[in-house]
């Protein structure tokens, strides 16, 4: 994951707030995510861990595609959710998939008065 962001709006028409996020700590920079082929998901913080002990490669969940290839359900304890955000409802809107990109975005979430979604970017490497 390059990075994330996260958008929100007032629930009544207000004026919306992007706010882009790229995991800067050195310890999340170097992450790695392996969508696998068995349909596990992989975190691999194998460079540089944020802290002591921590294991390197964790076994994150599970990720499942849905809707004609046009959703990405993952799995992790029951919720949708990457490292560093929030878990979300239902699965994840493709909005791009290629090559060396993919494009992930959350519905809409429902927070107090307010209307947020996290859209993560994943790149091969």
């Amino acid at each position: 994951m390059t990075n994330y962001t996260y958008n929100t709006r007032a629930a009544a028409n207000g004026t919306p707030i992007q706010l882009e996020f790229i995991t800067g700590r050195e310890c999340e920079a170097d992450d790695v995510y392996r969508f696998e082929a068995t349909s596990k998901l992989q975190w691999d913080k194998s460079g540089t861990l944020c802290t002591t002990p921590q294991p390197a490669l964790v076994e994150w969940g599970t990720w499942q595609l849905l809707d004609q290839d046009t959703k990405l359900a993952i799995n992790h304890q029951g919720n949708v959710q990457f490292p560093y955000t929030g878990a979300v409802t239902g699965p994840l809107h493709i909005r791009e998939l290629n090559a060396t990109t993919m494009l992930l975005e959350t519905p809409e979430i429902q927070a107090r008065d307010s209307i947020m979604t996290y859209t993560y970017r994943f790149v091969r490497q």
